[in-house]
């Protein structure tokens, strides 16, 4: 979308439901010698806040609590107040604020013309309307492809080999596989698999070099080492069928790398770029989710699946993606009427000049002007390529395409809406000269706030180092723990598991994990364990943390600050993990010094000064006004 709909994401966002208005004469405060009454003190708010008020609807802010509504109330008669201290003093004309005043002014009218031209015009697009896009569109952009995720038990038929000085790839095929036949199926080892061996008749149209000495290639294995390999398989299935963790066995028979055992997906065949072995895929799709597969043979070896979830094709349900078709067929029409609205602009308003022919013309330059907006833009044709991006350049082919894109762009496209409001007198309406006076105070009595602080002294030393005596804690650092876990996965995040199944399997993994506590004695031993088996993130570290502070995963659910240097805990469920804990050391807590913590303390300190200042400010201004609260 256009920068148009970034600048008016406010004023779509904030569309809400009508509510009942409370009683215009309900007196909500008194102070200065005035009565704030509830219903513009609503409307202020919701404009001095940035919508969240709007938001929560008006009958709801009438009935708030009322000490925090009379904490509301103190906080906006106080902003008025001090916004209109500041304007006395002159302070409205200082430059930041004055260009903080006019970017605010520009925003409002730009939200007032979307709203009057764009959205009011063009109306979100109706249930029918939606309907019909759906099923338009249904098989092109709806269509929910087969998919799975998975585990998977991988032993391979391939063995490694690193070539050596006169090794031929038929010689390495006869000594490793007992068949010179099988030469074809040699093949790389890197990430591609692919055939290393080239047949003598294709060597012409495809690239073929002799076996190189350090050379690594994955040979196939003879007969006999294959049917070795099938029976480890058939074992591990057997297993498996017994009741053995599909998991633990991955980890300590796959041959899959340093995330064995891990949940594989959502593997999309028909999307994804590299295809998985037809083989896998039809084990899938036989295997209901949460079983595991019968042994599948691929070219690479023998493969155990258990299928984790699994969705079969289909489309998107249309109640899943009403809403987002609906916003996206009233956010083309809006943008839409948006560009043809700005252009609309461009060629009949007072004061703009745009010069078409510019792009075209012989003469032309990176200074010839091709939009100008009174005195105040001159968009050159130098500014086209720093202003507008190139994606958008690409698209557009014709003189309005090009002239669109400038009028959208940043350095155009407030000053245009602008002028145009005040050619239509947009900022002499109601509706403008209110939210923009809420926006004025807030603006003014923010920055002088600001103002009045540089004047505060900065700290003296003594007095940094009074507050830190006082505030030793603020510079304490806590307490760290040397960690090295073993985590066993009782489910996937989000999973849904039967009550009495997921019972059944904690007890098992505790059960386990309380085995394998018994026979480690030592870091070593603790971290070759967690190689194997754990499904924690730390396995591939072997379950190292390192020093970390008693907060750090809230320290496993309290069990952390019960623990020792050298203590292993037992085992214990935490989120969807049964876990074991070993402390391999730790580094007591420890306040800072006051040298090594003076630049936090003087942060800190000036924080709390300023924090005082505000809160001093604010009492005696709404004192001297004799503020009262009068909605008991």
């Amino acid at each position: 979308f256009s920068i148009l709909f970034f600048l008016f994401a406010g004023i779509v966002n904030s569309e809400v439901e009508p509510t009942p208005t409370p009683k215009q004469d309900m007196e909500l405060a008194k102070f200065d010698g005035k009565i704030l009454k509830m219903d513009e003190f609503i409307e202020g708010l919701s404009f001095r806040s940035g919508y969240r008020f709007k938001e929560m609807g008006e009958e709801r802010i009438a009935n708030m609590d009322p000490k925090e509504l009379e904490n509301l109330a103190q906080d906006y008669l106080f902003s008025e107040k001090m916004a209109e201290i500041a304007e006395k003093e002159g302070f409205a004309d200082d430059p930041k604020v004055k260009d903080q005043m006019e970017s605010i002014k520009q925003r409002i009218l730009a939200n007032l013309i979307y709203k009057k031209e764009v959205m009011d015009k063009v109306p979100e697009a109706s249930e029918d309307e939606c309907k019909q896009y759906y099923e338009d569109n249904k098989k092109e952009k709806y269509g929910r492809p087969f998919s799975f995720k998975m585990r998977h038990i991988f032993l391979s038929t391939y063995l490694p080999y690193v070539a050596v000085k006169g090794d031929t790839l038929e010689g390495i095929a006869e000594k490793i596989c007992k068949d010179k036949g099988k030469v074809e199926y040699i093949l790389k080892d890197d990430e591609t698999k692919d055939p290393r061996y080239v047949k003598p008749e294709e060597r012409e149209e495809k690239p073929f070099r002799a076996l190189e000495p350090g050379e690594k290639i994955l040979v196939p294995m003879s007969d006999a080492d294959k049917m070795a390999v099938y029976e480890k398989t058939k074992a591990i299935h057997e297993d498996l069928k017994k009741g053995a963790d599909f998991s633990l066995l991955a980890k300590k028979h796959s041959e899959t790398g340093a995330n064995k055992g891990d949940v594989i997906g959502p593997i999309m065949p028909d999307k994804d770029q590299k295809p998985m072995l037809p083989e896998i895929i039809a084990a899938v799709k036989k295997t209901e989710a949460g079983k595991f597969s019968e042994i599948v043979q691929t070219k690479h070896g023998y493969n155990i699946i258990k299928v984790e979830e699994k969705n079969d094709e289909g489309f998107i349900p249309y109640d899943q993606i009403q809403r987002t078709i609906q916003s996206t067929l009233t956010g083309e029409r809006r943008l839409q009427e948006s560009k043809k609205f700005l252009l609309k602009i461009a060629e009949n308003a007072k004061g703009i000049i745009v010069n078409k022919g510019a792009f075209d013309a012989a003469d032309h330059s990176p200074d010839s002007v091709i939009v100008e907006i009174g005195d105040k833009v001159k968009f050159t044709l130098a500014d086209y390529d720093e202003f507008v991006p190139e994606p958008v350049r690409k698209k557009a082919e014709t003189s309005d395409d090009k002239i669109v894109a400038i009028l959208e762009s940043r350095k155009v496209i407030l000053p245009l809406l602008t002028l145009y409001a005040e050619n239509q007198k947009l900022d002499q309406s109601e509706e403008f000269k209110s939210e923009f006076r809420h926006r004025k105070i807030m603006i003014l009595s923010d920055q002088y706030l600001r103002k009045l602080k540089e004047d505060l002294p900065p700290p003296t030393e003594e007095e940094m180092r009074e507050y830190y005596d006082k505030n030793l804690d603020r510079y304490k650092d806590p307490q760290k723990y040397d960690l090295s876990v073993i985590g066993r996965k009782i489910k996937d995040y989000g999973q849904k598991m039967p009550e009495e199944e997921e019972n059944k399997l904690v007890v098992k993994l505790t059960q386990e994990l309380n085995e394998i506590r018994k026979k480690i004695k030592t870091r070593e031993e603790f971290e070759k364990m967690a190689r194997e088996i754990s499904e924690d993130p730390t396995s591939r570290n072997g379950g190292a943390i390192g020093f970390v502070p008693l907060s750090y995963r809230n320290g496993f659910g309290g069990k952390l600050e019960k623990m020792k240097a050298g203590d292993i805990s037992e085992p214990f469920v935490y989120i969807n993990f049964v876990y074991l804990l070993m402390v391999n050391d730790m580094i007591p807590e420890k306040i800072r010094p006051f040298e090594e913590a003076k630049n936090s303390v003087e942060r800190d300190y000036s924080a709390m000064k300023h924090q005082e200042f505000d809160k001093n400010k604010r009492e005696e201004i709404l004192k001297a006004g004799g503020f009262e609260f009068l909605k008991k």
